[in-house]
Order: structure tokens, then sequence, then C-alpha cells
């Protein structure tokens, strides 16, 4: 990937991140100072997902996820390369997002060229996987420890789950339309929706002043939950469920507010 070197870090952010996004008005609501952290950990857990969504050869899938593996290394050694991984290395004093990032790339490459998912174990499974990416986000922010990182693996469950129910509807889902084999039946987009419910119960169970701290994190959960609701409300039909900006704004902040109080 020697090319991608020379794009600056702001365009990975403005591709993943796009206005109107969940994320675009979680970085909004996310403290200034903390907010590029923020901005290049959730993109850097998209730009490692993006891998596998586009369509490609599996052999070069592989071959951009190892060299993810050989970064990690060299991120080590303290000799970055990418533009998210040198702002990350520069900003972030520790290097416990290794381990987040690590996971989500190991996962990843277990995902690689493996067909649409069929069973509700291995739904869940890819799910835990693709959670890694919430682990990360926690890893930069303040009073990461296990507490918060269990909460942001959970909420990141309940998101991935959001995120297959929305993306139903599109032939490219990796969840059949029937819906996903389990011991009694099928599990599809309702039984999906409790399960997520379930995994958003995580923004609960945290300590107050965690919370606070690990605003953007908890903030994300709850604006993903409400996405869920508006998914059930209208018979999971994602074309229902688009927002103004303005209304999206007023929700995120609301949100917020109601998380730090």
């Amino acid at each position: 990937m020697p090319a991608e070197s020379a794009i600056p870090a702001a365009s990975y952010v403005s591709a993943a991140i796009p206005p109107n996004s969940i994320d675009h008005f979680v970085l909004m609501m996310t403290a200034h100072d903390q907010r590029p952290v923020v901005a290049a950990s959730l993109t850097l857990g998209k730009v490692i997902g993006n891998i596998t969504a586009q369509v490609g050869e599996p052999e070069i899938q592989q071959l951009k996820l190892n060299w993810w593996l050989e970064e990690i290394q060299m991120i080590e050694g303290d000799r970055p390369r990418h533009p998210l991984t040198v702002d990350l290395s520069n900003t972030v004093t520790h290097k416990q997002w290794l381990a987040p990032l690590h996971a989500l790339v190991i996962g990843t490459l277990g995902d690689v060229g493996q067909p649409p998912l069929r069973t509700l174990a291995d739904c869940l499974n890819f799910c835990h996987n693709t959670a890694e990416r919430q682990a990360l986000v926690a890893t930069v922010l303040p009073q990461c420890d296990e507490l918060a990182l269990t909460n942001a693996r959970a909420m990141g469950v309940g998101i991935s789950l959001t995120e297959a129910i929305r993306d139903l509807p599109n032939p490219d889902s990796r969840i059949p339309v029937k819906g996903l084999s389990t011991e009694t039946g099928f599990a599809g987009a309702a039984e999906l929706a409790e399960i997520a419910k379930k995994h958003f119960g995580a923004v609960e169970s945290g300590p107050r002043e965690q919370i606070h701290a690990q605003l953007s994190v908890y903030l994300q959960s709850r604006l993903y939950e409400r996405l869920l609701a508006r998914l059930q409300t209208h018979d999971y039909n994602p074309d229902k469920t688009s927002m103004h900006a303005i209304a999206s704004l007023w929700q995120a902040w609301r949100e917020a507010r109601r998380l730090i109080q």
C-alpha cells in the first residue's frame, strides 16, 4: 500500500465519515481535544472493514490485511507508515489501541472469501469480530479499563447487528433474506433486533464518570440504538429511516446530554 501513504489522513476521515452519518454527529458531540483521535480510530476501523466489503479477489484482500499486520509491527517499533496510524502514534501516548486493531485485522482475515452468513452463531461470531472497532475507539479515550472495553465490545455487537439488519434488503447483504438458521428455525430481522437491544444495554451499565470520559463510544451506541428503533417502527425498511440533518443533530445533542447528566 505504498501509494496510500501519500493520502492525507483527513481524506480518509472525510470518506469514512460523511456528513449526516451517525459517526459525523458523534464527532460533533466529542470534546474538541479528543476529536482527532476519535476520528482517526473510527476511520481506521472502517478502513479495515472495507477491505472485505469491497468486491475483489480474496488473494488481494488477504494481501492488504497482511500489510496491516506488518503495519502493527511497524507501529510497535515506532515506525508507522499509514497516515491514520501516524496520527494516532503521534497523539496517543500509549499503544493499547494496537490490541483491538490486531484483533480486528485477524477477524477480518478470517472472513476473507467466506460465503454469506448462514447461521445465527456465524453471524454473532462475525459481529463480535467487527465489535473490535468500538474497542479501538475506547482505547484512545480516557478511563479505558477492562469494563470500558467489555462495554465497548458489547455495544459494538449491537451496532454490527443493526448494520446487518439495515442492509437486509440489499442483495449483497451478508444475511439471507429469509434469515439465519438456528436450532429451532430461522432468526430474521425481528429476532436479530432483540439480540441487538440486549447488547445495547451496556450503555446503562457503565459508571457515570466512565460514560463521561468515553462519551464518543457510548453516544455512537445510543444513536445506533435509535436507528434500530426506527427500523423496527418502519418494518425494517431502511428507506424510511433517514432523518433531516437538523433532526439528527438535535437527536445527537439530546442523547449526549442524557449520557452526561
